[in-house]
């Protein structure tokens, strides 16, 4: 998506995984880190690169990401596609994703995600409207399904602000589980 300048990026400049994997050295990216003489936090690789515990500059490991870039006011639905056309497992399930919204002032974001039954009843299982930090946020949000097929929607919207093409909504590593999610908050920052 690019490459970090003299502000704060407003968009992901690399996927998740990218700063969750080793690097070339062999350790993890040691997020949040100071680029240049910047006085904000980076959370991402820069142009393939981050800082480590003994390296200022490590190579990433490449990945991709999903992201829709608004230029107004909208709303998008993407499906989460599964080999089995929606979700397997019955009763509790566990959906986990990191997703990015940017923090720019006068602009209004949100993700909603649904799950729809068969019988075409759509039900939100959660909705997140802001970012604690300018970086991908993991997310854990318990469900029930009464039957193995329910489909899984994400829904993208710029609710407010002024025309730009640069308006970026983005997820990654999105998996559900079978069972509760683990006690833990919903919202996780990345680990270093």
């Amino acid at each position: 998506m690019g490459s970090a300048g003299e502000q704060p990026p407003i968009s992901p400049l690399s996927d998740v995984t990218s700063s969750l994997q080793p690097t070339s050295n062999g350790e993890s990216c040691k997020l949040p880190y100071q680029l240049n003489s910047s006085t904000w936090d980076m959370y991402f690789c820069n142009e393939g690169y981050c800082q480590t515990s003994t390296d200022s500059n490590s190579k990433c490991s490449a990945g991709k990401f999903g992201y829709f870039g608004f230029a107004a006011l909208s709303k998008v639905s993407f499906t989460l596609n599964t080999d089995s056309g929606g979700t397997n497992g019955t009763d509790d399930q566990c959906l986990i994703y990191y997703y990015y919204l940017p923090n720019i002032t006068g602009t209004d974001l949100s993700i909603t995600v649904r799950k729809e039954e068969a019988e075409d009843i759509s039900e939100t299982i959660d909705t997140v409207t802001r970012s604690p930090y300018n970086g991908w946020i993991k997310r854990q949000v318990s469900f029930h399904t009464s039957k193995a097929g329910d489909k899984i929607y994400f829904d993208f919207e710029k609710t407010f602000g002024p025309p730009s093409s640069s308006t970026i909504i983005a997820i990654d590593e999105i998996s559900v589980l079978q069972g509760n999610c683990p006690s833990e908050p919903t919202t996780k920052s990345t680990p270093t």
